[in-house]
């Protein structure tokens, strides 16, 4: 006992050392954090520092177990029960020492035994006076050894043994007592400083308890400051139109020719106008469809993020803890995309109401009122197609026409309609001849040509060429030859009830056989298109 509890004495001096160097490490920890945290209560951070607080007493406590132990258990046990010791252990060599001598008597008792019997025997063979006084004397040696070793066995169980039985129980009753105090000493030390620990534990215990998250985020928002006037209001970027150039002075003092008025400053609204790199219609229907995906992606990402939740849920509930640490990687991607998602579907949105306001619904506004403008027979339709073609003009306007008429239309030739696409089948670049990874959104598609390239090739796209669409076709009333459309081909930009289109040979047919082959044409609407 003296032993274990010096041993033991030397693991809490241990184990209060160590506590106390972890507590130290992280009251360092704890300072920086307090200064890094803003000034408010935190009922979560007070419950931290009262555990700290609490360990660095049972550091003290565990010092104050090893003086105890060391104090009042092992070094009293060793100082008042060792003559105890030593007198237990000398009655145990007394008891070997009385065994060896009762053994030796046993021994003397049976040699004289042997001894009579065989003069009893040699007297039976020869009587005589010499056999007789041996035969007498063996017999005599016998009976007082046999005397003697009862006396002994006598006394030695009837008064020796039982006084060696009653010294060691005198040594284990003191032994006993002594350990039986020294081990209610410590252990009342322990209890009391137990009862102390849990005592303290138990207000640690009501800290925890009265913790409320709520109550520590309405502390920091009273502590924060609360912006005022532009501050507080959310970002928002002003429309800013460029300014002219200033004029420029005279080198000279000579006079500079007079440039011509800067154009009139344009408002915070799109510009609708033929000359404009995409056509309002495309650019809204772009926006449409880009709109849709978005919210299906939104709808998709939401569904995945809400089943992951279902399965973490049930991991936690099942104490799969691994699991639903493996699932909060996924669900905060899931998260993440889905908010910029979100984002993106505002920005699309946004755009979608600049075509919206202009003109009263944008291109589904334009869209109704050229159906209903073009409205009427098809006769009618005919007849305003041949008399808006003014062949009367003279030859300088035509070709001033056709030159602006080939300007704007170069634009659309030219310019690409890149948007990004999600391909789900292995494409392959159109420029570098490698394929689009990814999973989604690999690379880019013209709208027109239908061109796919990744992203950092898009710049090395030759000129746009459209692919020729699938027209309804009508037979025309009269044949019109080919040179004469030709020559028809010059009309007034400004028409915009459409465009006359001349169908090309047929790709899989031969060559026409002559030039007077019927042409088919279609008038075709701006609300057609």
């Amino acid at each position: 006992v003296s032993d274990f509890t010096a041993q033991l004495s030397r693991i809490h001096e241990q184990h209060a050392e160590e506590i106390q160097r972890l507590v130290e490490t992280f009251r360092k920890k704890n300072s920086e954090l307090r200064n890094e945290r803003p000034p408010c209560p935190n009922q979560m951070f007070q419950a931290w520092e009262t555990l700290l607080q609490e360990v660095e007493v049972d550091s003290q406590i565990h010092s104050d177990v090893a003086g105890t132990l060391n104090r009042q258990v092992s070094r009293p046990l060793i100082e008042k029960t060792f003559y105890r010791k030593i007198q237990s252990r000398k009655i145990f060599t007394h008891r070997e020492s009385f065994d060896t001598i009762l053994a030796k008597t046993e021994d003397m008792l049976r040699k004289c035994r042997r001894e009579y019997s065989e003069a009893y025997q040699s007297h039976c063979r020869s009587q005589n006076n010499a056999s007789l006084a041996a035969y007498f004397d063996a017999h005599n040696a016998y009976v007082q050894q046999l005397h003697a070793t009862n006396g002994m066995l006598q006394e030695y169980h009837n008064t020796t043994l039982p006084t060696l039985l009653e010294e060691l129980e005198s040594v284990y009753l003191d032994v006993s007592g002594i350990v039986g105090d020294c081990i209610l000493k410590g252990a009342d030390i322990v209890a009391a400083k137990a009862l102390e620990q849990s005592r303290r534990y138990d207000s640690l215990c009501s800290i925890c308890q009265a913790c409320d998250g709520r109550t520590d985020v309405a502390a920091l928002v009273r502590s924060m400051e609360v912006p005022t006037g532009a501050a507080a209001r959310i970002p928002h970027h002003r429309y800013s139109a460029p300014q002219p150039p200033p004029p420029q002075e005279a080198p000279n003092g000579e006079p500079l020719p007079q440039e011509p008025p800067p154009p009139v400053p344009l408002k915070n609204e799109l510009i609708l106008d033929r000359l404009a790199a995409l056509s309002s219609r495309n650019r809204y229907d772009a926006l449409r469809k880009e709109a849709a995906d978005l919210e299906r992606q939104i709808a998709q990402l939401q569904e995945a993020q809400d089943a992951l939740l279902r399965i973490q849920q049930r991991s936690i509930e099942s104490s799969v803890y691994n699991k639903a640490n493996e699932l909060q990687e996924d669900i905060s991607m899931k998260r993440f995309d889905l908010r910029v998602a979100q984002v993106h579907l505002s920005a699309v949105r946004a755009q979608k109401e600049l075509f919206a306001s202009k003109d009263g619904g944008g291109a589904e506004g334009r869209e109704r009122k050229m159906s209903n403008s073009s409205g009427g027979s098809m006769k009618t339709k005919w007849m305003k197609a041949f008399k808006s073609l003014k062949t009367s003009e003279p030859a300088s306007s035509k070709k001033n026409a056709r030159e602006k008429e080939k300007d704007a239309a170069a634009m659309f030739e030219t310019a690409h309609i890149f948007q990004e696409y999600t391909y789900k089948k292995i494409t392959a670049c159109d420029v570098c001849h490698q394929i689009l990874r990814g999973h989604s959104r690999q690379g880019l598609k013209c709208r027109m040509c239908k061109t796919n390239v990744h992203v950092e090739c898009q710049e090395q796209v030759p000129k746009c060429q459209p692919k020729s669409r699938m027209l309804r076709r009508q037979r025309s009333t009269s044949e019109i030859e080919s040179k004469q459309m030709d020559g028809d081909d010059e009309t007034d930009p400004s028409v915009n009830f459409g465009s006359l289109i001349a169908s090309q040979p047929s790709r899989r047919g031969a060559e026409p056989s002559s030039p007077s082959t019927t042409t088919e044409i279609q008038i075709v609407g701006r609300s057609q298109q």
